[in-house]
Order: structure tokens, then C-alpha cells, then sequence
């Protein structure tokens, strides 16, 4: 019986020995290949890996009317403005000028309101943010917005520049 059950062993081994490299080759080829695609996704979501000037006023507007709906701490605090575009090694990469300070101008402005109302929106149950927090938020929009034009780049279209059709 164990003579029996060594030559079946021995006669399943010989396929396994001859494909078991070509598996493990196969198996190593995909991990790579996986892996080197997640690291290319991942390089092309991470917003401050690239900046570019034109794409951070309205990343920054983006963030101003998540503030302005905000109805919990999440929504409030979503966005640290000392870190991805408004990171300083990130600031630092953009062309000297106007737009520039105005944009350091805006972050270090949208932390501050961030940070002076943040007891003002501690729970969901609680989340009241004053009108003088809107107020200093508006502001912060005007300046990037009129910064954004006087760098040359396009204003957001209006309402009845959106509209289709006659």
C-alpha cells in the first residue's frame, strides 16, 4: 500500500516540479504589474504632487462652499489649508507675483476662519456657523476670485453663460 501511494506522489510530482516555476514567475509578473499601476493611480489622484496655478483657485473655491453648506465638523474641517495645494513646499512652487501672495493670502485666511469657528460646529447637533464666519468666507472668495482674473486666467461662467439652447 505505501509502494502504491509513493508512485501516485511521484507521478503527481513531476507535473507539479515542471509547472510550479512558470506559476511563481506568472504570480511575480502580476504582483509587479498590479503594484506598478496602483502606484501610477495613486501619483495621478495625489493633488499635490503636481500643481498646477490655474487648477488651486477653484480647489480653494471648492473648499470655501463646502464650508459655507456645512452642517457638521466633517464638513467644516474637511480641508486642512496648511497642507496639500496650501502646503508651503507646495506654495513655494508657484510663479512669484500677485497670485501667488494672494493665494498664501487665502490659505493662511481659510485656516483662520476655519480654526476661530471651529467650537462654533463641534457636533452635528450643535453646528452652528455665524453669519460673521460667511462674511470672512465671501471675502476670502472676492480676493481669490479677483486675483484669479488679474493673473489672466478665466472667471468661473455665469449662470446664463451655462445656459444651452435659445
Amino acid at each position: 500500500m505505501a509502494t502504491v501511494l509513493l508512485i501516485v506522489l511521484a507521478v503527481a510530482a513531476i507535473p507539479l516540479i515542471l509547472l510550479v516555476p512558470s506559476w511563481v514567475s506568472t504570480t511575480k509578473g502580476s504582483i509587479k504589474s498590479r503594484s506598478d499601476a496602483e502606484s501610477l493611480r495613486d501619483a495621478s489622484l495625489l493633488s499635490s504632487s503636481v500643481i498646477v496655478p490655474s487648477q488651486i483657485t477653484p480647489w480653494m473655491l471648492n473648499q470655501i462652499s463646502r464650508m459655507e453648506a456645512a452642517d457638521s465638523p466633517f464638513d467644516w474641517n474637511y480641508t486642512a489649508f496648511t497642507a496639500g495645494p496650501c502646503a508651503a513646499s507646495n506654495l513655494g512652487q508657484l510663479p512669484p507675483g500677485q497670485y501667488s501672495v494672494a493665494i498664501r493670502t487665502s490659505c493662511t485666511q481659510l485656516d483662520l476662519i476655519q480654526a476661530d469657528y471651529a467650537g462654533d460646529c463641534k457636533t452635528v447637533a450643535e453646528c452652528a456657523i455665524p453669519a460673521e464666519a460667511y462674511k470672512r468666507l465671501a471675502s476670502a472668495r472676492s480676493e481669490l476670485l479677483e486675483a484669479f482674473s488679474n493673473a489672466g486666467f478665466v472667471l468661473p461662467y455665469s449662470d446664463q453663460e451655462q445656459q444651452t439652447g435659445p
